[in-house]
């Protein structure tokens, strides 16, 4: 009971953190609510009080004619619920070992174990900033995916039990791979693996830099103008209208950084550290950060091509790369297709009550990954593993390509019956 108090209170403290994070990363207002931000000028001093984690915001409640009213109460809820996961999560996996069924036996327990409890604390965190902040502003920050995208390939790459679990016919716990239900063929430890590593991190990168991919002025103009929408170049002549001087995003020279040394450090990983086993788990997450990001970003162009304007948010994509490059690309479906319903379930009833037509599809995917990762056993011995194993992956990859064109014609009709029968724009 100690350890698992005490893991309530470290749950708490990061529960503190996360609203931080949640109204330090805000893009359209940044209220400061939280104590650790620089306070409302007519807030006056915070004392030491106000730092402590659900305690504090009792205190904080002081300002609610400034902030409005029960403002404290979301995020004090937040540290709570936090606190009680955490310690949960502790008592799940390393207490009783209950990621996995009874009759399977956990090879290296102790570390497997915590392995999976420290992964699912630092996932759950960044699930939690993306989803409130995907709330209140219908956006997801990249302070919260691209640490998340690193931290599941680094800690897969040094220890590959912490991915999802499999049970063998020997009812020994494996970690899943790129290739289960089968084996990952041999080429794959050798050289084409490692470049197929570096590929996936330079896919991810590249997507996420904020540029303009155009052929409307012919195609001799299409790289020039996409690199002056990465670099933000000066402009040449001053108009009339004063205008402010272009500026680089900030995350630009963050990801070239994170592209060459990271795959600096994969080469000296490859050739000099990493295991059989190693190789094989850092190949399962970049394929599942690469498929997750390409899954949602189709989504999005034929979302785009069919309604005429956004379907999915850019962050959804970036939201995605983080959950396959946990779960790995088979686990990518089932989050998708559960997504998708806690999604259809909440937005018709708000359609109809509130006339809202519009919804952050983030929430759902954070939604969706915690259902398909603390019901793994039963979807995967369930029925996905015997779908893989009947069908083979690559005949499920070509039916997933097959059903864009489906879902666009899908797409096409909901707009025409929406515009023109019912009249909602």
């Amino acid at each position: 009971m100690i350890l698992i108090a005490a893991f309530f209170v470290l749950g708490a403290v990061i529960g503190g953190q996360i609203n931080h994070a949640i109204y330090r990363f805000a893009f359209f207002s940044n209220p400061p609510f939280s104590p650790w931000m620089k306070p409302h000028p007519e807030a006056g001093q915070r004392s030491i009080v106000d730092y402590i984690p659900i305690i504090g915001w009792c205190f904080l409640n002081r300002e609610e004619k400034i902030h409005g009213s029960l403002f404290w109460l979301r995020p004090l809820l937040i540290e709570l619920v936090f606190g009680a996961v955490v310690a949960w999560l502790y008592y799940f996996h390393v207490e009783t070992a209950g990621f996995v069924p009874a009759f399977a036996d956990i090879p290296n327990q102790s570390e497997t174990t915590w392995c999976w409890f420290i992964a699912h604390v630092v996932l759950l965190t960044f699930l939690t900033i993306a989803t409130f902040v995907d709330f209140d502003e219908f956006m997801i920050p990249d302070q919260a995916t691209i640490p998340g995208v690193l931290f599941c390939l680094t800690f897969a790459a040094f220890y590959p039990v912490v991915g999802l679990p499999d049970i063998n016919e020997l009812k020994m716990t494996e970690p899943m791979t790129f290739a289960s239900p089968d084996a990952p063929p041999v080429v794959w430890y050798g050289t084409a693996g490692l470049v197929s590593a570096i590929a996936c991190l330079w896919f991810w990168c590249f997507a996420l830099i904020p540029k303009v991919c155009t052929f409307r002025k012919g195609m001799a103009k299409f790289l020039p103008l996409m690199l002056a929408s990465i670099f933000q170049t000066s402009r040449k002549r001053k108009g009339t209208i004063e205008i402010a001087p272009r500026r680089m995003y900030w995350g630009t020279p963050v990801l070239f950084v994170i592209a060459i040394l990271g795959a600096i450090a994969m080469i000296l990983f490859w050739f000099l550290l990493a295991t059989g086993p190693q190789k094989i788990s850092l190949l399962t997450s970049v394929f599942g950060m690469a498929f997750g990001m390409s899954m949602i970003w189709s989504i999005r162009i034929i979302g785009r091509m069919a309604l005429g304007k956004e379907a999915m948010g850019f962050g959804d994509v970036t939201l995605m790369a983080m959950i396959g490059a946990y779960v790995g690309w088979q686990a990518c479906l089932p989050v998708l297709a559960l997504s998708a319903l806690v999604a259809l379930i909440v937005s018709v009833p708000m359609a109809i009550i509130k006339s809202e037509n519009t919804l952050p599809y983030g929430p759902y995917l954070s939604i969706g990954t915690v259902m398909v990762i603390f019901g793994w056993h039963s979807v995967w011995a369930g029925w996905l593993k015997n779908v893989f194993s009947l069908f083979g992956p690559h005949t499920i990859f070509l039916v997933l390509v097959i059903m864009t064109i489906p879902m666009f014609v899908l797409l096409v009709i909901t707009r025409f019956v929406k515009e023109r029968l019912i009249g909602i724009s």
